[in-house]
């Protein structure tokens, strides 16, 4: 028994070995070889990714359940935290008067505000006020000479404000307004550093002072002007506006412009002013009489450039008309006026819209428009106008003797003085 057992253990033994060493001694092809190697590397790959997949799979569900927690605890605090906020709501509904520590603290709180803007505006107040300009003025006024110190003096004056700087719509329906105010600035002031706080008018007649806020002196602290004017015209499209009536100088820098609103514009109740101010005789102008001689029109006529800078005025007539209520208001200086009522006689130069216009005041209350020239061409010499010397009169000039000659002496032949003065 034991020994055929034995013997069929030893047989299997046999048949096992005799397969390995048949299979070893087996003659195989070169692929099949390098099939079973692929197979065998496929088999060890797929293994090893089962393997990785199981431990990504185990650290995915240690790092769910550190979320879990994460949101329990999350949730447990804004749990908290929303029984705090309904505890701060019950106690808000509570009157005020019955908790005089809340009515304090929100005093507190209301007074460190109002410091906090108290401090804003210092430091925006300390650092100065920033603006800027809408636009620039192309004016008749040239100089501050004849330039008036009231915009209704002189209703035919004209300024073309440039809005360039600002967005086409600017203008839009400002024409359905007959009159604007004009906000300036003051640009052709003598002195901006000091400013007196004491101002004498100039056509007050008691010759006293008054406080520099009980007038409309350009010397002012800030140097804003402002002026009512005429609208004209309106061009949206190029963002300029034509106005007359004006006060201001060529190139005054425009800060700001508002439609005049009769209803909020003119006050209520009665209107007081000081005498002086109501008295006739300050609103009368200062010459009665103005003459134009009419050799001044045909030169103007000669011309048309001249007469159109800017767009202002489109005829010589209109530049004779301004001039003409121009002339009405006394721009010489104080020394020079005093000057001419000694002598009795005077001459003078205005500077407008590109030209000189020689002035003559033969007699109190009379001004006479002589002549025009463009700038340059003449100039006062002891008093008189006269023309400038070209370079080769010049050098030509005795040094022991005056040549200049005097311009009302001079016959102006179809301006051929003019003309030679530029050769």
């Amino acid at each position: 028994m034991s020994a055929s057992g034995s013997g069929d253990a030893g047989t299997t033994s046999g048949r096992r070995c005799g397969w390995a060493t048949s299979w070893m001694t087996q003659d195989f092809s070169l692929p099949v070889v390098v099939g079973l190697c692929v197979t065998a590397a496929a088999t060890g790959a797929a293994v090893a990714s089962l393997a990785t997949a199981h431990v990504l799979r185990r650290r995915a569900l240690g790092a769910t359940a550190t979320v879990q927690r994460t949101v329990h605890a999350n949730t447990t605090t804004a749990q908290t935290s929303k029984a705090t906020i309904n505890a701060c709501d019950d106690s808000l509904v509570r009157p005020a008067k019955s908790n005089n520590d809340d009515a304090r603290a929100k005093a507190k709180a209301k007074q460190q505000l109002q410091q906090q803007k108290q401090r804003v505006w210092s430091e925006f107040l300390e650092n100065g006020l920033r603006t800027r300009y809408v636009g620039y003025a192309r004016s008749v006024y040239s100089a501050r000479n004849y330039t008036p110190n009231q915009p209704t003096r002189v209703p035919s004056s004209r300024a073309m404000i440039d809005l360039r700087d600002c967005d086409k719509g600017c203008l839009e329906d400002l024409d359905s307004f007959s009159h604007a105010w004009l906000v300036f600035v003051f640009h052709d002031n003598e002195s901006t550093d000091f400013v007196k706080s004491k101002i004498l008018p100039p056509r007050k007649p008691d010759r006293r002072k008054v406080g520099v806020f009980s007038c409309r002196s350009p010397n002012r602290p800030n140097p804003i002007g402002l002026s009512i004017v005429r609208i004209e015209h309106v061009d949206p499209d190029n963002r300029k506006l034509l106005v007359s009536g004006v006060d201001i100088l060529e190139g005054t820098p425009i800060l700001d412009i508002k439609p005049y609103i009769p209803i909020h514009d003119q006050p209520g109740g009665e209107v007081r002013v000081p005498e002086w101010i109501a008295a006739s005789s300050a609103l009368e102008p200062d010459f009665a009489s103005v003459e134009i001689d009419p050799k001044v029109l045909e030169k103007l006529r000669r011309l048309p450039r001249k007469v159109k800078r800017g767009g202002l005025y489109q005829s010589p007539e209109g530049v004779v008309q301004v001039l003409s209520e121009i002339l009405r208001w006394d721009g010489r200086k104080r020394h020079i006026r005093q000057m001419h009522d000694r002598q009795g006689h005077g001459e003078w130069l205005f500077e407008m819209l590109g030209m000189d216009f020689s002035l003559e005041y033969p007699a109190p209350g009379v001004v006479h428009c002589t002549d025009v020239h463009p700038i340059g061409v003449v100039h006062l010499v002891d008093g008189r106008i006269r023309f400038r010397e070209t370079e080769e009169a010049a050098e030509g000039k005795d040094s022991n003797g005056d040549n200049s000659e005097d311009v009302n002496s001079v016959q102006d032949q179809d301006g051929a003085k003019t003309s030679a003065s530029h050769s």
